[in-house]
């Protein structure tokens, strides 16, 4: 069941139209799973017991509900509200074919599941709160990390423009742990040069201060990253476009 459980988390990471195609293009699917054996536990694993089609439906997740049951009532145990608590609901994001799937503009996360949750802002719980809350949430995140495996050392962290900031590179520097990600350019504390760079296609424009590396690269738009690992070297790779054979530039 390990295996099982492994392969399908492979698939969320790796994502083909159908079943059967990892087996086809995936080399360790086969190594780790028989296909035909997959596919049996597959179409034979339920939440709950199987129910007649003529079954009256009371819900339209009770299927599923002794697992939500489970998980919420985990959650409860942990959970330790504050003085103040929002009623709001939530979006969970979800593409996939479902009858109660709900379309909200208004909402980061469009398309999903509309979910109904007790919230809290208290971030007592976080360390340092002399950096942005951003950057406190990767570096409580990285402490829990830590607090299990003390000895761990050379960690990579990739994070995206919400969370990446030069301040977090250099503070998760101190534990040996390096950061790359998409980084906004008009966050503060990046240099002018960066915020509004002026290139043009496959061209890069790098500004390094001590280990900390800002790069913008521009292909279609213009792309600005920081990382604490990297330099700005660059190669040349060969793109198939609608037009024919295309070279561009690409930061290694």
């Amino acid at each position: 069941m390990k295996a099982f459980i492994g392969l399908i988390i492979n698939m969320g990471i790796v994502i083909l139209p159908n079943l059967k195609d990892y087996w086809a293009t995936q080399e360790c699917f086969p190594k780790v799973f028989n296909r035909q054996r997959f596919l049996q536990i597959f179409w034979m694993l339920h939440l709950s017991e199987p129910t007649p089609a003529d079954a009256p439906i009371h819900t339209r997740t009770q299927k599923a509900q002794n697992y939500l049951s489970y998980l919420s009532n985990k959650f409860l145990s942990i959970f330790k509200p504050s003085k103040n608590i929002a009623i709001d609901e939530s979006t969970v994001g979800f593409k996939g074919k479902i009858s109660f799937k709900t379309y909200n503009p208004q909402k980061p996360r469009k398309w999903g599941l509309r979910v109904y949750v007790a919230a809290e802002s208290k971030l007592d719980s976080l360390i340092r709160p002399d950096l942005p809350f951003t950057s406190r949430i990767v570096l409580s995140l990285f402490e829990n990390i830590r607090n299990k495996y003390p000895d761990l050392k050379g960690m990579h962290i990739y994070t995206d423009r919400f969370y990446t900031n030069a301040p977090l590179a250099q503070e998760l520097s101190l534990f040996k742990c390096h950061l790359t990600g998409t980084i906004n350019p008009g966050r503060k504390g990046n240099c002018k040069e960066i915020k509004k760079p002026k290139i043009s296609k496959g061209e890069t424009l790098a500004y390094r201060k001590n280990n900390i590396l800002l790069l913008s690269w521009k292909d279609k738009r213009i792309v600005t990253m920081c990382s604490s690992w990297h330099d700005s070297s660059v190669e040349t790779i060969e793109r198939h476009t609608k037009q024919g054979l295309e070279q561009i530039k690409k930061n290694l």
